[in-house]
């Protein structure tokens, strides 16, 4: 995360799957819940990761929703005002956690100044701040590709993932 910015990839992977492309948030969840598909999202310290799970036979579409999600985030205010919220929440459920707490000492003490000091989930002073550009800053960074890895188990040759991932 940018300095200052502390919990802006974990604010924009939670919200890949708010909407994208054409979609509205509800209006995304709803297509990728018509192909039985499970697409998730997570940002740690170093690096951004994601999960596309799907029936062989609607691979196509849930492809197609995996690179929406991906290609085309729709960042939609109402969306980063509740994503907001919620990490404001958990920060607050957090801080009263005594292995939490615990936690973000030890860390805080071991690498202080460097970056992985520095909490992935965001603070009171710096989530509030995360502004959209901010949110697509980070995506830009974190979506390029010759920085992605893809790992694939399933019923698929390489030649159909080829197809698909292009």
């Amino acid at each position: 995360d940018p300095a200052g910015k502390d919990g802006a990839s974990r604010m924009m992977v939670a919200l890949l799957d708010e909407g994208a492309g054409p979609y509205d948030s509800a209006a995304f969840q709803t297509e990728v819940e018509a192909v039985a598909a499970r697409l998730s999202f997570s940002a740690d310290t170093d690096y951004v990761s994601g999960s596309l799970r799907t029936l062989s036979d609607k691979r196509e579409r849930a492809f197609e929703l995996l690179r929406l999600a991906i290609s085309e985030p729709r960042f939609a205010e109402a969306d980063v005002e509740r994503t907001r919220s919620q990490m404001l929440s958990s920060l607050r459920s957090s801080a009263t956690s005594p292995n939490w707490i615990a936690g973000r000492t030890l860390t805080e003490t071991l690498f202080q100044k460097h970056p992985y000091a520095r909490p992935s989930d965001g603070t009171f002073d710096t989530v509030p701040n995360i502004k959209t550009e901010d949110l697509r800053a980070v995506h830009k960074r974190s979506f390029v590709r010759g920085g992605l890895t893809v790992a694939v188990v399933g019923d698929i040759t390489p030649d159909e993932l080829a197809r698909l991932l292009d």
